[in-house]
């Protein structure tokens, strides 16, 4: 659980803090061209199997619930990043971001990120369910 927790905060965080711009442009502006490019292509294959590697280790400590599916864990682990790095960079006044979030513009949102993966991670061994009742 750890090892994903640090990749967000550590890794997704730190990427997206350093490089808000680029940030924007892979993950909020990315165009069908750029996507058809062979470095831009192997980069997301590299990124994608960094992850995957990640949450096969947790499976194989018991830690994804046997009916929950590798894609799905790093599809929920992936978006859960990018929705935390897109809310902090909303803190940002402009031009950096729009301002959404002034409140939390002075805060270190690190625990947040902690947090919040690690309930998600965790989350993994669950039995997966179709609605929430």
């Amino acid at each position: 659980v750890r090892d994903l927790v640090r990749a967000g905060v550590e890794g997704f965080r730190s990427f997206v803090l350093a490089n808000p711009a680029l940030f924007r442009l892979t993950f909020e502006q990315v165009s069908a061209e750029v996507l058809r490019q062979p470095r831009v292509v192997t980069a997301s294959i590299e990124s994608y199997d960094a992850l995957a590697d990640r949450v096969v280790r947790l499976q194989n400590i018991g830690g994804v619930h046997p009916e929950r599916g590798l894609i799905d864990c790093c599809y929920a682990f992936h978006a859960t990043c990018q929705g935390l790095a897109s809310c902090e960079l909303a803190t940002f006044a402009p031009p950096a971001g729009p301002g959404f979030w002034k409140s939390k513009a002075a805060t270190d949102l690190t625990s947040t990120w902690t947090d919040t993966l690690y309930a998600v991670v965790n989350g993994f061994s669950h039995q997966p369910t179709s609605v929430v009742s």
